[in-house]
């Protein structure tokens, strides 16, 4: 049974990806796109996002919506926050989940960069994980 994400649904409509992709996963594929989340019933301007796409594989977008289930869970300011699940996607279940878009590159990309950092460093950041 998946979790309650009906806070976090809007339209599909309201989720632009452009054909930038960030990376992809074990459940899907990250791209830079943009949302108008939906606030106390009102759409707020555009703002930049990453969008998470689920493989057209069911058990795929299962483990997106769990993911998505558990990214809603959890606020800190060093987690990157769950903005909005597709509408659309509970009817054709291939959801697409809109995080938060943080400029700068992917955390991998970050330590390739930083490789003077130490272990110790690396352990201290993955401790907040």
């Amino acid at each position: 049974m998946l979790p309650d994400l009906s806070h976090l649904l809007v339209d599909e409509s309201n989720i632009e990806i452009n054909n930038h992709k960030l990376g992809q996963g074990s459940v899907g594929f990250v791209f830079k796109g943009s949302v108008f989340p939906k606030t106390q019933k009102r759409y707020k301007q555009k703002v930049p996002a990453a969008v998470k796409l689920s493989y057209p594989i069911p058990q795929k977008s299962i483990g997106l919506l769990e993911e998505a289930a558990k990214m809603a869970k959890l606020e800190h300011p060093h987690i990157v926050g769950i903005l909005a699940v597709s509408k659309l996607s509970f009817t054709i279940f291939r959801p697409m989940i809109v995080m938060e878009w943080l400029a700068g590159g992917s955390l991998s990309e970050y330590f390739r960069e930083e490789i003077r950092v130490s272990t110790s460093w690396h352990l201290h950041i993955f401790s907040y994980l």
